[in-house]
């Protein structure tokens, strides 16, 4: 007996009855299937009675019963995902009605990136927003900057974020796994109704709620192995032996003489990089349970557990989350939810100063060990970078609590109360021990302890109701919010036993470091938000937020308005020629006022501290710091313009925005006149604009029954201006940033390096008339024709001089003047620095411009490939515009010490003799005479363009057939691996790994701790 077959004919067509092309046709359990052709037709062979399953992007998925008729299957859009919901302030609106500039990132792209923190899911996903790692170390938070730097104080800089509705400052603690969704509000109008605290942007946190339908439980696990992404060349014993005879002038020998087998500080070859680094592991795990209880109740409860170590030895990272979020149908117009989070964090921080940067500059020839396999804790004035990682204690431990009730009651049919109570309770203990054989004198230790306490209450009221195609809604509501912060520091020294790390165990109390903290500040808001839709082709919204902070004395109150409208011009009758491939397609415009109140809680008023023990007794004494009773809101006004454009019933969406940004009254702290008995004095001054364009494309290029690739592409570019100062006066900021109208925020400012003089002769220049100097002449040696040619040398060690010539060739006799540094000629060996005023002498007039420490353009693209029960995601990551200070290699060079040794690619050019044509200045001391290590010199900004493949993911799933075996829903496997490679020119660990939480010195790489490379493998079992 055979099964009857038929061979199954139709067309496939969309509500207007135009072909679908690329429709997914199977035969529901089986691997049977095909596709519409392009004109929408499909032919499938199949048993007879069979149902056939027909999906397609952007429809609704359908089945119908094979028929030996010619089929005509009319397939419905999925309205649900025209209408996936954003959430805003306040509120929530359709995805397809938002008038401002929102990016929403989902659980699914959340879980593509195998992030562990919530700053690695959203690098380069959104544009316009720009994530800085600052640090590798694990547990360390990056930094966010939408849409460039626009405060000059480091709070001011950082957006807001808001989990479920509640304002947070740290979202370390957060289990990526545990979110929903994520909305980012890149334009004042979509962020003004948050007030004074929205000027840099709102990143609003959605975690996951229970669903209808039976329980779940899912059940991720994850491991990862992660090694140092780059290894940059620390100079061994032989290039040691190098850089100590170029330091020689007399002699020409390059190799050593002495040796010494039984000195312990010449019986090593270290590579300190691998013996303070390792191969790390890292265990992640989250079980979460959800579900509903028929129509009465929702739930999700989430345990998550992050165990990191850190590639530097002794430095770790765990966190455990517990999550709860229940939502309780009281009655049918009363629903309750309650959320809890608690979360504890274990941290051992090392000192990346200490082991890495001494680590690398330390000579390789300088042993570690005693014979007996004791440390040498300081060998040659060297501390050792080893037993700094193993034996120094830096443990932070952190516990938190948050605790949300919210009642939501519908009344009136289109009327919504919502009321909201919210406790939040941190707790960190930090304890340090230094011991005294590490200090190399008496122990050292510190106990610190805080407490962190925040409450919130809000209320507002919602209104929505339809008139046919008009749609009036509008929210009025008002908050309070209310910070206690407290810290007990106590500082000793010289434990009776280093076993004991409290403060129990000082035989000496620091009193001068030993105090306790108190500092509290409220702040309450008034908010409303009215709007109009037409038929969802005309939309406008306006919003007002009136706020007043306890931070500020003669100007507390500020208000902050904003206006948006869209026209969705796709469904104008003069656009109808369109339909069959422009979907939707809105023109967007936005205008709002936003604000910062970054300050201090006392900067308005003089502050006092109690301190400097004179005879066991204590002074009270002013601050440094003058009040300020007419302190205010930094303030930002943003033009938005935008367009979305969707094509294809949405398989490709292209959206782009233009935006302009004004922030003016800035807060920042101004010098002022040491008579006065103060230094500083915080106060509003200056504007800076930041203009930029973000683009974005998402598609389906390939949409097949077995086969997909998703893509999105986005790319953001940003120009940064300081507009005003408050009186127009330029200044240097940290000795190498210069702040001026005009200019930008970052702007490295210092000394042009041109090269090395090749002797010194080749320090010579035209010396004019009015004793400027003019071009740099040429000198010219005498040479030996018996001699192949060489240079004379004279008993002197120099080539004997010529003449001079000038760029064109000619003899040149005038007077030649001698470039002057620090009251110092230069000579051979010294850095030919680029004379600005042509004055000859080398000084803080010949500084200039040379270049910026922030990207102007960055993106990201992101990619996912199916085959069947087979899935590729991977993505890159870009950002280019920057220049970065190599700090470490500055101080590395100074060569102040004997003991301090530069990198290897540094000692093959240093400067050795007369005549010596190189690139890198002589090994002598460069902080004495012309100074040739001075801040800032271009020899060390580098460029920080780089393009990086970020994440690659490899994932399997199980069939349901197959799983549902052992009673599993869902079941995949994959590997994955992070930061797999970076293009880039620039010599130091990484260029990502720059930190820029001071926005006013960005760019800088002391030696920051290092990006690691990462390979993994884990799995998701869902019951």
């Amino acid at each position: 007996m055979y099964a009857q077959n038929v061979t199954a004919t139709g067309t496939v067509v969309d509500q207007n009855g135009d072909p679908l092309i690329g429709v997914s046709v199977t035969v529901v359990g089986s691997k049977v299937g095909t596709a519409t052709d392009i004109d929408g037709n499909f032919t499938v062979k199949c048993p007879v009675g069979a149902t056939l399953s027909f999906s397609y992007v952007g429809y609704k998925p359908q089945t119908e019963k094979a028929s030996a008729t010619k089929m005509n299957i009319v397939m419905k859009e999925d309205t649900q995902m025209l209408d996936d919901v954003v959430v805003i302030g306040y509120g929530s609106v359709a995805k397809r009605d938002v008038t401002g500039s929102i990016t929403s990132i989902d659980a699914k792209k959340i879980e593509e990136r195998q992030p562990t923190d919530i700053f690695e899911a959203l690098q380069g996903e959104v544009p316009g927003l720009m994530v800085s790692n600052n640090s590798g170390a694990p547990g360390e938070t990056g930094t966010m900057a939408i849409r460039g730097i626009s405060s000059m104080s480091s709070e001011g800089a950082n957006p807001l974020y808001i989990v479920d509705g509640v304002a947070v400052s740290d979202i370390s603690t957060i289990n990526p796994q545990d979110i929903q969704s994520m909305e980012v509000l890149k334009d004042a109008a979509s962020a003004a109704i948050y007030g004074s605290r929205s000027a840099a942007g709102v990143i609003i946190i959605t975690t996951k709620r229970g669903e209808e339908g039976k329980p779940k439980i899912n059940i991720r696990y994850s491991h990862k192995i992660e090694k140092l992404g780059h290894k940059i060349d620390q100079a061994n014993a032989k290039e040691r032996y190098l850089f100590e005879q170029k330091n020689a002038p007399t002699n020409l020998n390059l190799n050593r003489v002495q040796t010494d087998s039984l000195n312990p500080t010449q019986m090593a070859d270290n590579d300190m990089l691998d013996l303070v680094t390792r191969t790390a592991h890292t265990n992640d795990i989250s079980l979460n349970v959800s579900g509903s209880v028929k129509d009465k109740m929702n739930y999700y409860a989430s345990f998550g557990f992050l165990d990191q170590q850190g590639i530097v030895n002794h430095s770790n990272f765990r966190r455990f989350n517990i999550r709860t979020n229940v939502d309780y149908n009281m009655t049918k117009s009363l629903k309750v939810s309650t959320n809890v989070e608690l979360s504890y964090t274990q941290r051992n921080i090392v000192d990346e100063g200490v082991i890495l940067m001494q680590g690398l500059r330390r000579p390789a020839h300088m042993a570690l060990y005693f014979p007996d396999g004791s440390y040498i804790y300081y060998n040659g004035g060297q501390r050792n970078p080893v037993a700094q990682a193993d034996e120094r204690i830096n443990e932070r431990n952190q516990y938190q609590m948050r605790f949300t009730e919210k009642a939501e009651y519908k009344f009136l049919k289109h009327f919504t109360w919502v009321g909201q109570a919210t406790a939040r309770y941190g707790v960190t203990r930090t304890d340090y021990l230094n011991t005294a054989k590490l200090s190399n004198a008496k122990s050292e230790g510190r106990n610190q302890a805080s407490l962190a306490r925040y409450l919130a209450g809000e209320t507002y009221l919602t209104w929505n109701q339809k008139f046919g195609k008009h749609n009036p809604y509008g929210t009025i509501g008002a908050s309070i919010e209310d910070w206690r912060d407290e810290a007990l520091n106590i500082y000793g020294s010289d434990h009776v036993s280093e076993s004991i790390i409290t403060s129990n165990a000082f035989q000496v109390l620091n009193l001068s470091n030993t105090r306790s903290n108190y500092s509290e500040h409220s702040m309450v808001g008034f908010f409303a938000r009215v709007g109009y839709s037409y038929d969802s082709k005309y939309i406008v919204n306006a919003s007002l937020r009136r706020d007043g902070s306890s931070r500020f004395v003669g100007k507390r109150w500020g208000w902050f308005p904003s206006v948006s409208a869209l026209w969705r011009f796709s469904a104008e009758p003069f656009m109808k020629w369109s339909r069959d491939w422009l979907s939707d397609a809105k023109i967007r415009y936005s205008y709002g006022q936003t604000g910062v109140q970054s300050v201090g809680n006392y900067d308005a008023i003089n502050t006092y501290t109690i301190g400097h023990y004179y005879n066991g007794v204590a002074a009270v004494y002013q601050n440094s710091r003058l009040a300020n009773v007419n302190l205010s809101w930094e303030s930002s006004g943003m033009n938005n313009v935008g367009i979305d454009l969707s094509f294809l019933n949405g398989r490709i969406s292209f959206t782009a925005d233009w935006y302009n940004k004004e922030t003016k009254d800035l807060l920042a702290s101004e010098q002022i006149p040491s008579e006065m008995g103060v230094s500083t004095m915080r106060v509003n001054f200056g504007s800076i604009r930041n203009r930029g364009l973000e683009l974005s494309v998402n598609g389906y290029p390939i949409q097949t029954r077995n086969f997909s690739w998703q893509t999105g592409f986005n790319i953001s570019f940003n120009e940064n201006e300081i507009t005003k100062l408050a009186d127009g006066t330029a200044y240097l900021e940290n000795n190498m940033y210069w702040i001026e109208e005009g200019g930008s925020i970052g702007q490295w400012f210092g000394y042009k390096y041109k090269g090395i003089y090749a002797s010194d002769e080749a320090n010579a220049y035209v010396k004019n008339a009015d004793g400027t100097f003019g071009e740099r002449l040429t000198p010219v040696y005498e040479r030996d024709p018996n001699n192949y040619n060489n240079w004379v040398y004279g008993s002197n060690g120099k080539p004997k001089l010529s003449h001079y010539e000038t760029s064109d060739g000619k003899t040149y006799d005038g007077e030649v003047g001698k470039m002057t540094a620090q009251n110092t000629v230069a000579g051979g060996g010294d850095v030919i620095w680029e004379d600005l005023n042509h004055d000859g002498v080398i000084g803080d007039a010949d500084r200039m411009n040379l270049g910026k420490a922030l990207p102007t353009t960055y993106f990201g693209w992101q990619n996912t490939i199916t085959y069947k029960a087979f899935s590729l995601s991977f993505s890159f990551y870009g950002s280019f515009g920057n220049k970065i200070y190599d700090k470490m290699s500055y101080d590395m060079n100074q060569f102040s010490s004997s003991n301090h040794t530069p990198l290897a690619h540094y000692i093959y050019p240093i400067w050795k003799y007369q005549g010596q044509i190189t690139t890198m200045y002589k090994g002598t001391n460069a902080t004495q005479g012309v100074k040739n290590a001075r801040v800032l010199s271009s020899q060390y900004l580098h460029s920080g363009d780089y393009l990086r493949l970020d994440n690659v993911r490899f994932t399997y799933r199980m069939p349901r057939k197959i799983s549902a075996k052992f009673l599993a829903t869902d079941f995949n496997v994959y590997v994955y691996g992070k930061n797999l490679a970076t293009w880039t020119n620039y010599p130091g660990f990484d260029p990502s790994n720059i930190s820029n939480s001071n926005p006013l010195q960005p760019g800088i790489d002391g030696g920051r701790y290092p990006r690691s490379k990462e390979l993994g493998f884990g799995f998701n079992l869902t019951f």
